[in-house]
């Protein structure tokens, strides 16, 4: 059995006796590294006040389908990240952060939230995190494809017309298609 640190709500290691700052956590759940590292989420994301974000805050496992993951993401970054690291230093990184999404992109881990139909796996938020803290517990590479498969393509699925679905969408997923978000704010030196 895997070592267990119990953890408070807020995120730092407690006994048995402590006590959650929010009661919709209740009792202090094992953590396995990735395994319920959602419950800390909702006091990051409302500063220790759960309200609405109770029902989330209960969830203190990830589901099997989406903890299964694990196991062959480390197993191509055991085989992969060496080779992946020597094209890093001999390129200094813009073709082998291509060739890293192109990678990820073939074994469906760009893209995982979005739609079968746009080439996605369909799958949730748990899925890509999963995914994502192996990614970068490795040190893998993620650059690339980091703001087309966390940014741009949400906002290409949900506010984009059809067309563009069908036309960005599916190289991002792929691993081929990479975005960049430049902005401006109004009085502020950036403009």
């Amino acid at each position: 059995m895997a070592a267990q640190t119990r953890i408070g709500f807020s995120g730092a290691a407690k006994g048995d006796a402590g006590e959650s700052r929010c009661g919709a956590v209740g009792k202090f759940a094992p953590l396995r590294r990735g395994a319920t590292t959602f419950t800390s989420v909702c006091n990051w994301i409302t500063g220790g006040e759960c309200g609405e974000f109770a029902d989330f805050a209960r969830l203190t496992r990830i589901p099997a389908e989406d903890e299964a993951l694990r196991e062959p993401v480390r197993d191509f970054l055991r085989d992969a990240l060496a080779l992946l690291r020597q094209r890093l230093a001999l390129d200094r990184g813009s073709a082998s952060m291509r060739h890293s999404a192109a990678v990820l992109g073939v074994h469906g881990w760009i893209g995982l939230t979005f739609p079968t139909a746009y080439g996605g796996q369909g799958r949730g938020a748990f899925a890509r995190f999963v995914v994502v803290e192996e990614l970068l517990d490795a040190g893998a590479p993620v650059a690339a494809h980091w703001f087309a498969d966390r940014q741009s393509g949400p906002l290409i699925l949900r506010y984009g017309t059809e067309a563009q679905r069908q036309q960005y969408l599916p190289g991002i997923c792929r691993g081929n298609l990479f975005f960049c978000i430049g902005m401006s704010e109004p009085n502020t030196g950036s403009t």
